[in-house]
């Protein structure tokens, strides 16, 4: 069962016979091989969920289907309930859907990392390909770095600056906007 952050709205998974749905406010969606994840928007205006059809994954927004993945997880809302974004696995690659529109593959996203600036204009996350790690933003790849803190990327009030932790070899930093090591955090021998 989810409520609505407003509490006025409810949506709960069904399993009847091989096929399960969802259920809005009384109303029965469509059936899929399988539903989970169940996320309203933060204004409860919008459902979101993933389901499966015939070993294909989708991420349903309402009752509008995006495209099929290998697997998708994690719905994403920006803070404003407008855009939507989850990860999905094409093969072995992994890549992050936003507004419906397939990302760049990598080998792995951050795990928790999907996140949008407080306006719902920016999206950024952390993306793993081989050894190195970077911090995506808006589509375009921030620097290479041997890891990437599991927060991912925050975003100022505004939504102009992000900021995350990474580091090289023994050394930690703060990134700012991309780039600007601002701050070395600690420094090995």
């Amino acid at each position: 069962f989810r409520l609505s952050p407003d509490g006025t709205r409810l949506a709960y998974k069904v399993d009847r016979g091989n096929d399960a749905f969802v259920v809005l406010d009384g109303a029965e969606g469509k059936a899929y091989d399988g539903v989970w994840e169940l996320v309203f928007s933060p204004d409860s205006r919008k459902l979101a969920y993933v389901a499966w059809r015939e070993g294909k994954w989708l991420t349903v927004l309402n009752t509008e289907e995006g495209p099929q993945f290998d697997q998708a997880w994690a719905p994403t809302f920006s803070p404003d309930g407008k855009r939507l974004a989850c990860v999905a696995r094409r093969g072995e690659k992994q890549l992050v859907v936003v507004d419906a529109k397939p990302g760049v593959e990598y080998d792995r996203i951050g795990e928790g990392t999907v996140r949008f600036s407080a306006d719902g204009k920016r999206a950024g996350y952390a993306a793993h390909r081989g050894k190195k790690h970077r911090i995506v933003i808006d589509g375009r790849e921030g620097p290479a770095y041997d890891w990437i803190g599991p927060e991912g990327p925050v975003f100022s009030p505004d939504g102009r600056s992000v900021a995350y932790r990474a580091g090289r070899a023994r050394q930690q930093f703060v990134v700012v906007d991309g780039g600007r090591e601002l701050l070395e955090l600690l420094q090995g021998n």
